[in-house]
């Protein structure tokens, strides 16, 4: 059941890789299916210590918007990251803020019917900022919220990126944003 019969490579970089795979499903019948083999990601939701969020802005190419998001990026599976460590790098990178721990609130499989991704979601605290080390075909700015202002933002739909909302739920279920 759900086994595959064949895969076929179409395109592979340093990060990604491309198939397109045939599979057996129940009742003798066959699937096809392209799949994206993703490296992983870590996003991590910060807050300094008067209850501030960073928030990215950046420009998705994908949906041809801009959209508000905690940082994130892939593992660098080369050098064996840690998504713990992905997502303090990820948090220096794209906002300039420090963080010495981070709280892990689990993973979720962002598109799982295209895309092999885990996406591990953390909470951290910025203990202290410097300037951003964006990669060259990053264009991000960085906006502070409290957290009042930030679920305001995903109900009124200014904030729609899944792995924030996702981040965002599973801090607050677990105590760890106050709204007051």
């Amino acid at each position: 059941m759900f086994e595959t019969i064949a895969s076929k490579e179409l395109y592979q970089d340093t990060s990604y890789l491309v198939t397109v795979d045939s599979y057996q499903l129940p009742e003798d019948k066959a699937g096809t299916i392209l799949q994206i083999h993703h490296p992983g990601g870590a996003a991590v939701l910060a807050m300094d210590a008067s209850g501030r969020i960073p928030l990215v802005r950046q420009y998705r190419y994908a949906v041809k918007r801009t959209l508000l998001e905690i940082p994130a990026g892939k593992l660098d599976k080369i050098s064996g990251e840690t998504p713990e460590d992905g997502a303090l790098r990820e948090l220096r990178e794209e906002t300039g803020c420090e963080a010495d721990q981070v709280v892990p609130l689990g993973c979720i499989y962002p598109s799982p019917g295209i895309d092999t991704e885990v996406l591990y979601l953390f909470a951290a605290k910025v203990v202290g900022r410097a300037t951003q080390e964006l990669d060259e075909d990053e264009f991000i700015d960085v906006l502070w919220v409290s957290p009042s202002e930030f679920q305001q933002m995903i109900g009124d739909g200014r904030i729609n990126d899944a792995k924030t909302i996702c981040a965002w739920s599973r801090a607050l279920l677990r105590g760890l944003i106050s709204l007051s």
